[in-house]
């Protein structure tokens, strides 16, 4: 029963696709998997009862690795994502996250050390190219205004209108013209009868926050055309955010499906500004955030709110720029939405562009931030 046990121990261990190798007490090798094997150039012939510094001519000996398993994990059941880089002789520079845990295999037992092994060396030759990437970007926006015009078409584009519904946007940014901001909106087809609008607003100005709106609103796309769902996308991009920039940076966002023949709109609004839902007949409702603004956790739940835009009906999204203005004390969606039920009728072009328009005026003609505008109406019957 025991060699049976370990039969399929020894098994489960070789399906595990990332380098594992297991220890005694004395840090001599037991076993490894044949992707321990496979990519460090060993066979178990040269590794099994051998001490794991003394592995290929000593290619193990690594003096953070050692002091790692001698001296921190006999005071530490677990050692996680430590990582170590070092010159193998046969497969050359390699960058690690080595994953310990010290186990028992049976009462009485000794020890057995548990030592997995993540080759991130592409991962981190890809973040030090992105690095180089946006360093050189961040040059070359410096010198040529004319690019951020070009990317401005991408991250701020023409929305193509949808039968029975007038879309419009409009945005304006705190710095020159042609500089980019972290205020940015998308409107597309899931194909059938669901569009999909967004607008989203990251913390902070200039490319950085460009860089990272453009990221969320490339992945918003991704994920919502692979059918996830709303909160599943937010979830999905809300880490994706975190592991990437920790809480320095995070992202209010409102990300909405449109089912265009019963006018149901499916939303989760992720720490933004309430969109306004404005009746026919000029009631107001504001769409209130549920949830924490994307990448404040690792882990975050989402939740979704669905309304129906009845014939006449607009939705209106927008961006803290449109009222948090110096001066202004009725600063809160509540005045935006006093703001809106001015301007009615209108159609969505001309709202939109008079809201934007109403903003700067108050701002004394120079905008306090970025400003962005999506408004949505259903024709009337």
């Amino acid at each position: 029963m025991r060699n049976t046990t370990l039969y399929y121990a020894q098994n489960i261990v070789d399906t595990v696709r990332e380098p594992l190798v297991v220890l005694d007490d004395n840090l001599r090798v037991l076993s490894a998997n044949r992707s321990f094997y496979g990519t460090f150039k060993v066979t178990p012939e040269m590794s099994e009862n051998t001490l794991l510094f003394d592995l290929g001519n000593r290619q193990w000996e690594i003096p953070k690795l050692r002091e790692l398993l001698e001296e921190v994990l006999p005071k530490s059941t677990t050692i996680e994502d430590f990582e170590v880089e070092h010159n193998f002789p046969a497969i050359g520079q390699k960058t690690m996250l080595i994953n310990a845990r010290r186990m028992r295999r049976e009462t009485g037992a000794k020890q057995i050390i548990l030592l997995a092994i993540e080759d991130i060396t592409e991962r981190k030759r890809a973040e030090e190219e992105l690095q180089r990437i946006n360093i050189e970007l961040e040059e070359v926006l410096e010198r040529e205004t004319f690019v951020s015009q070009s990317l401005q078409a991408v991250f701020y584009p023409r929305i193509k209108q949808i039968e029975g519904y007038q879309f419009a946007a409009r945005y304006r940014s705190v710095l020159e013209e042609s500089e980019l901001g972290g205020d940015n909106y998308d409107v597309f087809s899931l194909g059938g009868d669901e569009t999909v609008l967004a607008i989203a607003d990251v913390s902070g100005k200039g490319l950085q926050a460009a860089i990272l709106g453009a990221f969320v609103k490339s992945v918003i796309r991704a994920y919502l055309r692979e059918r996830s769902g709303v909160s599943e996308t937010a979830a999905r991009i809300s880490s994706a955010i975190y592991r990437e920039h920790g809480p320095d940076l995070f992202v209010t966002a409102f990300i909405a499906v449109l089912d265009e023949p019963s006018g149901t709109v499916r939303y989760v609004n992720a720490g933004h500004p309430g969109p306004l839902h404005v009746s026919a007949e000029r009631s107001v409702k504001v769409l209130r955030t549920a949830s924490m603004p994307l990448g404040i956790l690792p882990e975050q739940e989402f939740i979704e709110g669905e309304v129906v835009l009845a014939p006449g009906d607009y939705l209106v999204l927008y961006t803290d720029g449109l009222y948090e203005i110096k001066g202004w004390d009725d600063a809160s969606p509540e005045a935006v939405a006093g703001e809106v039920c001015k301007l009615l009728p209108a159609d969505s072009d001309s709202l939109a562009e008079k809201l934007v328009a109403g903003a700067k005026n108050r701002a004394g003609g120079k905008l306090d931030d970025d400003v962005a505008v999506l408004a949505l109406r259903r024709n009337p019957a």
